[in-house]
């Protein structure tokens, strides 16, 4: 994945590609990846995202990317997403390209990524 200039190997992706509910929030989740880094700083990284359609039908996309420890000062927590198609699923696999994250205090960051579960 690139996150900003940064290019980071990804770990091991796990994803479950079946509805399951969204506990309290109504509707489903229809997608769901989860990979782990570590950045150039030594920084341990999730990359997570989810598909997710409302009761409504409505289907969006969310994307984050945590940076190191949340108990710490330095932690970062980026998030973005939008409407369906912001990621690509695959059968096993998910990518997107230029996904804007932000942690609503700092300029928003380009992520690209490509993930094959596993």
């Amino acid at each position: 994945m690139t996150l900003g200039d940064e290019v980071i190997g990804l770990d091991r992706a796990l994803c479950f590609f079946e509805e399951q509910p969204r506990a309290g929030l109504g509707g489903v989740f229809t997608h769901t990846l989860q990979a782990n880094a570590t950045n150039a700083a030594g920084l341990p990284l999730i990359l997570d995202m989810s598909r997710a359609r409302g009761e409504d039908g409505t289907v969006s996309d969310e994307v984050t990317v945590d940076i190191g420890d949340p108990r710490e000062d330095d932690f970062v927590g980026l998030r973005g997403g939008g409407p369906e198609g912001v990621v690509t699923f695959g059968e096993a696999s998910a990518s997107g390209t230029d996904v804007s994250v932000t942690d609503f205090e700092t300029d928003p960051v380009n992520l690209s990524f490509e993930v094959t579960c596993g």
